[in-house]
């Protein structure tokens, strides 16, 4: 997750200037131009996820492909390097290659592939180091959502315009990570809050990275049995299931006051946002 600075002392949530700062007239007229455009869309929707997807799922057998045959041919390489110093050279050159490769193509991805990444680089213990130092690079890799796919999500989830729901939003993410963003706002009796936001679609995306993670597992312990991660990823993708239905996430049980929706939840916190949790909002957005 991207881990942001502790916000001290807090400046008041900016409204969305787009839509908030207009008047009531104009206000109507983008939502019903917006209304419309989401009617035009939704019957796409569905199709356009299904092609994603399959187009996705391709993208990363390819890539695990081109790395399987990468070390394939490595490994015959090294059997002609009888230097042992070279030989450790040779492998250190191929796992910084790989590593970097993958890198980019988990960028790419995003989804579940970026906080596996995330969870890799902290094993060193089965990892290699040139690895560990490529992965560690996804802690502060994740990019901001586009504000359109976080308006849908609040604005479905709680059934309301967000310029009725709260008093002010901030349209910039306080933190964004693999599974939500944290958007800081006001409620309209002036309490400040922290929206945790599930990212559009992200739901479909994690089923569908779950599946391939563990059929990758499973292939390479049938091609290679000492590379054997099976147990390692089924109890973090175990994990990681959970953090999909904000109603049953375990951390929201350690603030006191909070409202949960399938895909938003809304917390009534005084920032810094460590105060309670005893993370940053880094951390938290998962």
């Amino acid at each position: 997750a991207h881990h942001n600075s502790v916000l001290h002392p807090p400046s008041p949530p900016r409204r969305v200037h787009r839509v908030m700062g207009a008047s009531s007239s104009s206000r109507e007229a983008q939502w019903l131009q917006s209304s419309t455009a989401d009617c035009c869309s939704a019957a796409s929707w569905s199709l356009f996820r299904g092609v994603s997807l399959f187009g996705r799922r391709m993208r990363v057998y390819m890539a695990a492909y081109w790395v399987r045959t990468t070390y394939q041919a490595a490994e015959t390489r090294a059997l002609e390097i009888e230097d042992p110093v070279q030989q450790a050279e040779h492998w250190d050159a191929v796992h910084a290659e790989m590593a970097h490769y993958t890198c980019e193509q988990v960028l790419e991805l995003e989804g579940l592939w970026v906080k596996l990444g995330q969870f890799m680089s902290t094993r060193a213990d089965v990892v290699p180091d040139a690895w560990v130092q490529e992965l560690k690079k996804l802690q502060d890799a994740m990019p901001p959502r586009p504000f359109t796919d976080t308006r849908y999500t609040v604005e479905t989830e709680l059934n309301g315009r967000i310029e009725d729901l709260f008093m002010a939003f901030d349209d910039e993410a306080v933190a964004t990570a693999s599974i939500a963003s944290v958007h800081r706002a006001k409620l309209n009796d002036g309490r400040e809050v922290a929206l945790k936001i599930q990212h559009r679609g992200i739901d479909s995306i994690i089923a569908q990275d779950l599946d391939n993670i563990v059929y990758l597992a499973e292939s390479m312990y049938e091609q290679e049995p000492k590379f054997d991660f099976r147990g390692i990823l089924r109890e973090w993708c175990n994990e990681t299931q959970k953090e999909l239905d904000f109603v049953h996430e375990v951390g929201a049980a350690r603030f006191r006051h909070r409202l949960r929706f399938h895909r938003v939840l809304i917390l009534n916190i005084e920032f810094p946002l460590g105060a309670e949790y005893g993370g940053s909002p880094g951390e938290y957005a998962g």
